[in-house]
């Protein structure tokens, strides 16, 4: 799901990332639920059925993902493109 940009800047597609989903464990371990995974599953079926042509606007990886080693967490951002 990363691709190559002329200028050697990998580029992050989210729709790769997004049928991963649903994540089934906490990065912080099982005893910790995933309270943002209800929300995300919801926007995506809302944005999917509501926005029928929407499309992967290919990003800079680095941005697309962070995780934390000091306190576990995971960051994720996700850019799509429509013509609405």
């Amino acid at each position: 799901f990363v691709v190559r940009a002329a200028a050697s800047v990998e580029l992050a597609e989210s729709s790769a990332r997004e049928a991963l989903l649903p994540y089934e464990e906490s990065v912080a371990g099982s005893e910790f639920p995933l309270l943002f995974m209800p929300f995300m599953m919801h926007q995506n079926e809302v944005m999917r059925r509501r926005l029928p042509d929407v499309e992967d606007l290919p990003f800079d990886a680095e941005l697309s993902f962070q995780s934390s080693s000091k306190k576990a967490a995971r960051i994720e951002s996700w850019c799509y493109k429509t013509s609405r």
